[in-house]
């Protein structure tokens, strides 16, 4: 279990129904020598989701220019600059 890093802003990279779907896109980044990190949400109508972040940034503008370089390089399919909550 890792804990969420400093900074403003984090890169969602999934969000899923089950903890063994979020696991396998944990591994996977993982595999790329990346470090997500995994956090449940608690979802009124749709009940626990577990979402899977990586990386704390100073602000938004550069969490957004990460995940365009690691879309570019192939390392994930798709994201969303967060909010990071700590």
């Amino acid at each position: 279990k890792r804990t969420a890093p400093e900074g403003m802003f984090t890169l969602q990279i999934g969000s899923f129904p089950s903890l063994e779907e979020a696991n396998e896109l944990v591994q996977t980044l993982e595999s790329h020598g990346l470090l997500p990190f995994l956090r449940a949400a608690d979802l009124k109508r749709k009940g626990r989701w577990y979402r899977v972040f990586m990386g704390g940034y100073d602000n938004k503008d550069i969490a957004q220019q990460a995940g365009q370089r690691l879309v570019a390089e192939r390392k994930i399919q798709s994201f969303m600059a967060a909010k990071l909550e700590h």
